[in-house]
């Protein structure tokens, strides 16, 4: 038994003392700061980071002498409290779920040195707002950037040739995505749930839409699905409650039977397509059948910064562009000539004001999408659009002219929100509007804006709106009993401008003090005398307790060392 004691011993002495080299025992990870990486050929791979890590943060491109080339599946799972990274160029691949759950990161700068991005690399990012994919990537896999609720734009390169299921799924605040020339499938969910998505072009080669592909996004209106097509899944286009119409080409031989298009989508198609005529005769969707597109049906141009197009067959006209659709005081639109036929409009993501008389007098005028990018209505815009029956203001529209909406006998309800402080004279003179909401607490009403004593208005109480329903003999109904608030990432109402809460003024009084760190404190231990009502894990640790109320006092006198999102 001695002898066996001392082998061990002196066993144990030599492996202490002798070069781990000497001996075929593979090396663990290393760790170097926040990181633990291994090793191989030369090569460090990022294979975890300390989930303390927060801020802006620059990804090293070297640990331990050797050049940073990958960061490994799951390497920053959970690092809530990173807000902003930039990966050196020494890294070529970004594995699966590298970023998983990383709930604050707004911004990635991924250099061109990667070639690869794993599948959920960013899920569930909810905090990114864009993304530029470098021109080295070729494919976007399955789920790369799902559920990233508050992505608004992503620039995806022509390099880009395949594009995974649920790439972009529930990215909610997409408001606009070029396909690459290159993709050819449309694959199951990859943007289901995009709902501020507006409009989109499939590009010639695409041959298959698949299951779910855009259902649930409620805001698109318009969308081109071009002849490469020969099939659309299941759902593909469900629940599009805005999408009032679709071209199907004559190419597409298989639509998915479990209701590809929503039932309020009206359909357009050839007789001869067949796939179309079978779909038809299963579901709920109206049916037109049109001519196939000729010289006589679709006519396009460019006038100033946009572009133009009108399909006669339907009725729309599409305006996309990056820049303010002109004035027409002196000169005649370019689709005057078709006016009568316009049955819809359609303005793309990007175009920043409708010009004067842009489309005054387009009599069959029914509905119109006006995206978030625009911010005035000029005079005269949709004067005599006697058929326009609803109409969608966004919020980000500041002005609106005098006599835009002159004549428009079929508007029965209109919305000004907040953003506009002024309705000017023949703003609303001859029309049959029953019920207009203001938003703008003091909103100013010129004398003769158009607005009469058998109409009502809503707005809050004690407003001008209130003021000039008293002055006219118009009924007043207080906007609070009918509005619900929308909120968005700085706690603020997208529709009426309310404040919900600064975020660290726990007790809702004089902002944020040490005075908060106190109720906090007690809210911990007597939640129900002390609520609040905001997320208080203001050290991202996962949980609410004093250690928070520590964190925002220190907050109060060094909010640079000590930031809360």
């Amino acid at each position: 038994m001695k002898k066996i004691l001392a082998i061990i011993l002196s066993m144990v002495l030599i492996i202490s003392v002798c070069p781990l080299g000497l001996f075929s025992i593979t090396a663990s990870a290393a760790k170097s700061g926040y990181y633990m990486y291994e090793v191989s050929n030369g090569e460090a791979t990022i294979t975890y980071c300390d989930q303390s890590i927060r801020g802006d943060v620059i990804i090293p491109s070297s640990l331990g002498g050797y050049p940073v080339t990958s960061i490994g599946d799951f390497a920053f799972d959970y690092c809530i409290s990173l807000e902003s990274i930039i990966i050196p160029d020494s890294v070529t691949s970004i594995g699966e779920r590298a970023f998983n759950y990383c709930y604050n990161l707004t911004s990635v700068t991924i250099p061109d040195s990667v070639t690869s991005i794993g599948a959920e690399a960013f899920y569930y990012c909810h905090s990114l707002k864009s993304v530029t994919i470098p021109e080295s990537i070729t494919s976007i896999e399955k789920g790369t950037f799902s559920s990233c609720f508050n992505l608004k734009s992503v620039t995806i390169p022509d390099s880009v040739t395949s594009i995974g299921e649920e790439a972009f799924y529930y990215c909610s605040n997409l408001t606009s995505v070029t396909i690459p020339a290159n993709i050819t499938s449309i694959e199951e969910g990859t943007f289901s749930g995009c709902e501020n998505l507006t409009s989109i072009t499939i590009p010639d080669g695409v041959t298959s839409i698949g299951e779910n592909a855009f259902s649930c996004c409620e805001r698109l209106t318009s969308i081109t699905i071009p002849d490469s097509v020969k099939s659309i899944g299941d759902y593909a286009f469900t629940e599009c409650e805005s999408l009032t119409g679709v071209i199907i080409p004559d190419s597409v031989t298989s639509i998915g039977d479990n209701y590809a298009f929503g039932t309020k989508t009206l359909l357009y198609g050839y007789k001869t397509c067949s796939a179309l005529v079978n779909y038809a005769a299963t579901h709920y969707n109206e049916v037109v059948y049109i001519d196939a597109p000729d010289e006589e049906s679709i006519f396009s141009g460019k006038i100033g910064k946009n572009n133009w197009s009108i399909d006669k067959r339907i009725g729309e006209l599409l305006i996309t562009g990056n820049g303010p659709i002109i004035d027409f005081t002196s000169i005649t639109p370019p689709w005057d000539e078709y006016s009568q036929c316009i049955t819809k409009i359609v303005i793309s993501d990007g175009v920043t004001s409708i010009g004067d008389a842009a489309f005054e007098s387009c009599y069959s005028l029914k509905s119109i999408t006006i995206p978030d990018s625009v911010t005035s209505i000029g005079d005269y815009a949709f004067k005599y659009c006697d058929s326009l029956t609803s109409i969608t203001i966004p919020n980000s529209v500041t002005s609106i002219g005098c006599s835009a909406f002159f004549g428009c006998t079929s508007l029965k309800s209109v919305t000004i929100p907040y953003g506009v402080s002024y309705i000017y004279s023949d703003t609303f003179y001859m029309n049959n509007i029953e019920n207009i909401y203001i938003f703008n607490k003091d909103c100013y009403f010129d004398y003769d804006c158009g607005l009469y004593y058998n109409q009502t208005i809503y707005g809050f109480v004690g407003s001008t709106a209130e003021t000039y329903a008293e002055k006219i003999g118009a009924g007043f109904i207080d906007i609070m009993t009918v509005h619900t608030h929308t909120w968005n990432d700085n706690h603020i109402c997208t529709e009426c401008g309310t404040v919900d809460y600064v975020i660290g003024d726990v007790d809702g009084v004089e902002g944020v003090t040490d005075r908060d760190a106190v109720y906090l404190l007690y809210h911990t231990f007597l939640s129900d005398i002390y609520p609040v009502n905001q997320d208080c894990d203001f050290n991202g640790d996962g949980e609410v307790n004093d250690k928070d109320a520590v964190y925002l006092l220190y907050h109060t006198f060094l909010p640079d060392l000590y930031p809360i999102n």
